[in-house]
């Protein structure tokens, strides 16, 4: 209608009046307010409860700093009086059961898994696939930590126990990548073995490289709403997060060179495992244990309340008898990967000597798991399936009860 009360033309828009909008306004007001407040309820209230929740693909949405609080070897929202394995992917628990595991579970897995279910306690990793000791030990941890306490409702406790996972497969050799990439050329090649220079070498060119740790260096409040990160995530990667499959691993080639013997059967075993670097000069071994003692005592320093256990994980070849008098083994080094089989065992026990030397004299406990696990191999296999570079459910359940003990007497110590 008009201003003389007859109908407007046809096609022409009604107007809304100045007091209309004015009658409209406090409708639109809280209606804004009531978004807000339902967006406030569930990020600060509901979503830190409900990622505990997560299935493994919903998971891959989430922040990498919170996916602590996504693991469902815990019983509380955050971890409580827990232990945190570090180290590489052993430490995340990859594997067979992992390859096989349905993404739309949040089942547990790896040594974590047991270890929660056979002490009660929580058990959380910030295991870091392909890590060497110097992302592995420091990097990963520190940064993360180092966000999470400028939240305001995810700040992480230190832990009751730390397990440092070494793997005899492959960490030396990564360590000797680290240095070159990190070190050899950018610093003083003659005071490698200087503590006090090694350590500011971690501090400025490891930890404050760290992507996480940077993030927590410019941490701003809009960092804490994690539930609107998820959403965005998730609105970007639908089509992934619903329908995207999870990489698997490949399994090693069969050739037939290795040889391994069960109980009275002899077992061809893919070529081209892994060993206890096998290819490396002793001078290299030396450089090997040096970042990871240095790494060690970075993290002893970081968290001086947390009782440190060095956990020392046998390659692939360690733990078996071998029948071959020739073994392959995956070269790191680009150089032969054929060696006599004979030398497997002497070069284990040399580097399962010098980590735990280096464990001492950072302070920290020592376990052996290479008993158990050879008990174990001596009629089963351990590794296998879709990837023969990782322990299988059965071993990672033997792995996690070679560490119980230490775990639960260093639980008792920290009271």
């Amino acid at each position: 209608m008009n201003e003389n009360g007859r109908p407007a033309p046809r096609g022409r828009k009604a107007r809304l009046s100045a007091p209309g909008l004015a009658a409209l306004a406090p409708r639109l007001a809280l209606s804004a307010g009531s978004l807000l407040f339902a967006y406030a309820l569930v990020e600060f209230a509901v979503f830190p409860f409900a990622i505990a929740h997560f299935s493994y693909k919903l998971q891959w949405r989430v922040d990498l700093p919170f996916l602590v609080f996504c693991q469902s070897t815990k019983t509380h929202r955050a971890p409580k009086d827990y232990a945190l394995i570090l180290g590489d992917s052993y430490a995340v628990g990859l594997g067979e059961q992992w390859d096989n595991l349905n993404r739309w579970t949040r089942q547990a897995f790896g040594s974590q898994a047991v270890l929660h279910a056979r002490t009660g306690r929580d058990i959380i990793t910030m295991g870091h696939a392909g890590a060497g000791s110097l992302g592995g030990l420091v990097a990963d941890p520190v940064g993360k930590f180092e966000f999470l306490k400028k939240t305001v409702l995810y700040k992480l406790s230190e832990p009751k126990v730390v397990l440092a996972y070494f793997y005899e497969g492959n960490d030396l050799d990564n360590n000797l990548r680290d240095l070159g990439n990190r070190y050899l050329g950018k610093y003083d090649e003659a005071r490698l073995h200087d503590p006090a220079y090694f350590k500011e070498f971690i501090r400025k060119a490891v930890v404050e490289e760290d992507d996480t740790f940077r993030r927590s260096r410019r941490f701003h409040l809009d960092q804490n709403l994690i539930f609107w990160k998820f959403v965005k995530s998730s609105s970007r990667k639908l089509w992934e997060v619903l329908s995207g499959a999870a990489p698997q691993a490949q399994a090693a080639t069969l050739f037939g060179a290795n040889l391994v013997r069960l109980g009275p059967r002899v077992v061809a075993v893919p070529d081209r495992l892994q060993g206890p670097s096998l290819e490396m000069t002793p001078e290299e071994v030396k450089r090997g244990v040096h970042v990871f003692e240095q790494s060690l005592r970075y993290l002893r320093e970081y968290l001086p309340r947390s009782r440190i256990l060095v956990v020392y994980v046998p390659a692939p070849l360690s733990c078996y008898e071998l029948a071959s008098d020739w073994i392959s083994v995956e070269p790191y080094l680009e150089r032969t990967p054929y060696h006599e089989a004979r030398k497997v065992r002497p070069r284990s026990d040399h580097i399962a000597g010098l980590i735990r030397e280096a464990a001492g004299r950072a302070g920290c406990g020592f376990v052996d798991t290479r008993p158990a696990l050879r008990l174990q191999a001596r009629n089963k296999l351990l590794h296998g399936g879709t990837d023969w570079k990782h322990l299988t459910r059965v071993g990672y359940a033997a792995l996690a009860e070679a560490i119980l003990p230490d775990l639960e007497r260093a639980f008792r110590e920290t009271r």
